[in-house]
């Protein structure tokens, strides 16, 4: 269990979504129309920078990033932690998540009928940094709702 320890955080966080590889699906005909498959897969690269000269020695970040389904439903994306022990004020920490899979399906239809596609998608992302005694340093959700739907206990 983490405890909140500081009104001002000891880190600033920032995020950036990395596409690391994309593969493109043949096209298939269907009696009414073409569907067509793509693959990508991407990571999130966190970097966190000490906001203060006085910055703990041992820490740890984790993170749980989710995505969202074609359906709608919300699904695992990636979770993990580090151990992380800051070279001083002002140099950055990066932090590279493992791959998450997301697929798209486009179709076009023949003549009149319809066309679109349907997606997974990245639903957000949470990351915390917390000291060895258990007292959370930093924090960022992203959207902020993501606060609610992280699940710390899970490993």
């Amino acid at each position: 269990c983490a405890h909140v320890a500081l009104a001002a955080p000891l880190f600033a966080i920032t995020a950036k979504q990395d596409t690391v590889e994309r593969r493109e699906g043949q096209s298939q005909q269907l009696p009414r129309g073409t569907t067509h498959l793509t693959s990508s897969e991407v990571c999130y690269v966190f970097t966190l920078k000490p906001s203060s000269l006085t910055i703990p020695t041992n820490a740890t970040a984790q993170w749980v990033v989710l995505k969202e389904s074609k359906d709608g439903r919300l699904a695992p994306g990636t979770r993990g932690q580090q151990a992380i022990t800051p070279a001083g004020p002002g140099k950055a920490i990066e932090i590279r998540t493992d791959t998450i899979p997301l697929t798209e399906r486009e179709w076009t239809g023949r003549a009149r009928l319809k066309h679109g596609s349907v997606e997974d998608s990245i639903y957000g992302y949470a990351l915390r940094i917390i000291s060895d005694t258990g007292f959370i340093l930093a924090e960022k959700y992203d959207p902020a709702r993501m606060k609610d739907k992280a699940d710390w206990t899970q490993e």
